[in-house]
């Protein structure tokens, strides 16, 4: 058996795994709008498996000339349904829109342009050296999906890491808010997708094609790994319930040096006396309710005065306030992590990240400098 006849079972295998996650997903919550994207994901995934299954073993069996009638793929559909599930993910007040049908009209043309006698006259691999008009706009196509993906990626990317810094500057406890499990295959995707453009076209331009097989179907089954695995991860992570990310209709606010300065020095004054760091899910929505300082006031204040992100303002008390407690001999009787939770911590990792990441201590390790010190 020759790699591409085990590409092409593991490709089925795949598929059939697919279709069941699908099922799975469908069956799990319809009105939920992140599963609706997934499974569009999922579903242009499924039909690049079946088709590069089915090409190949028709390919083995010698029927080529049923290939252009069988072809299945819809590459175009992928990256617009990775943006939005992205975007859906970031926010759970999004709604579809509109003006969100137009990331699906290359999709809709493409499948047009599968079943057209267009297709089936320029399917003719470059090898040939055969360029008439049906088979220059069959290239066009086939490069042109490589290229939009690698937008689409882009785009989501930087949905990503604007939602990552969004949610520093707005919760103090991200824990079951973060995206990082799809941040790293997307730039798994999109890497592969810049290197795989100039690899193409060396092999094309200097090879003929000759390397192809060393790398397509390799590359293709990490593709295929990476993106079952986003299905996967996708219907076993907790919904994300935090709001507002996609708001972008708020007015411009401009504030004076000195009132944010003097806001900033009020911020850290209630932090004192008031003890907001306490409430574990303290956001900067509540804060702004508690204070009665506008939510944008707050942030700029933060950022330009302080130089902190709301997330590190918050989690500085509570470390301070962790540190303090350890020595109280009230708190003596308590383990680390409830003394953690008694100084606003909402959960042992979120305490650990932060604690580690502002001390560069573990818990443990300053507890024993601790207790090292006092003897």
């Amino acid at each position: 058996m020759n790699f591409e006849s085990i590409t092409s079972v593991v490709s089925l295998i795949l598929s059939l795994q697919t279709i069941v996650l699908l099922i799975l997903i469908r069956r799990k919550n319809k009105a939920y709008i992140p599963y609706r994207f997934l499974s569009l994901i999922l579903f242009f995934f499924l039909l690049t498996l079946l088709n590069f299954a089915t090409f190949n073993m028709l390919m083995g069996w010698g029927y080529t000339h049923w290939i252009p009638y069988l072809h299945l793929e819809i590459a175009y559909g992928l990256g617009p349904s990775l943006y939005l599930y992205a975007k859906s993910l970031a926010d759970k007040s999004y709604r579809f829109q509109k003006q969100d049908w137009l990331h699906f009209i290359l999709p809709f043309l493409e499948f047009l342009y599968y079943r057209s006698p267009l297709f089936r006259n320029g399917a003719i691999p470059l090898s040939d050296n055969i360029t008439t008009p049906e088979n220059l706009i069959y290239q066009a196509i086939q490069w042109g999906s490589l290229i939009v993906l690698t937008i689409y990626l882009y785009l989501t990317f930087s949905v990503l890491t604007t939602y990552k810094n969004w949610l520093r500057n707005n919760f103090s406890n991200l824990e079951n808010k973060k995206l990082t499990w799809l941040e790293k295959p997307i730039i798994i995707y999109l890497s592969f997708c810049l290197i795989w453009i100039p690899i193409r076209i060396i092999d094309i331009v200097f090879f003929d094609e000759a390397l192809r097989s060393y790398y397509f179907n390799m590359g293709f089954l990490i593709l295929s790994i990476i993106t079952y695995w986003i299905g996967f991860k996708g219907y076993l992570t907790i919904p994300i319930n935090t709001e507002g990310f996609l708001n972008t209709q708020n007015p411009i606010t401009t504030f004076t040096a000195s009132e944010l300065q003097a806001t900033a020095k009020a911020l850290q004054e209630q932090m004192r006396t008031e003890k907001h760091y306490l409430d574990h899910n303290l956001s900067l929505s509540s804060l702004s309710k508690k204070t009665g300082f506008p939510q944008k006031k707050i942030s700029k204040a933060l950022n330009n005065c302080l130089h902190l992100s709301f997330h590190e303002f918050v989690n500085n008390y509570r470390v301070a306030a962790f540190k303090e407690n350890i020595q109280n001999e009230k708190y003596a009787h308590l383990s680390l992590l409830g003394i953690a939770l008694e100084s606003g911590f909402g959960s042992k990792s979120s305490f650990n990240l932060v604690f580690k990441s502002s001390t560069g201590l573990t818990p443990q390790q300053f507890k024993k400098q601790f207790v090292q010190n006092k003897s």
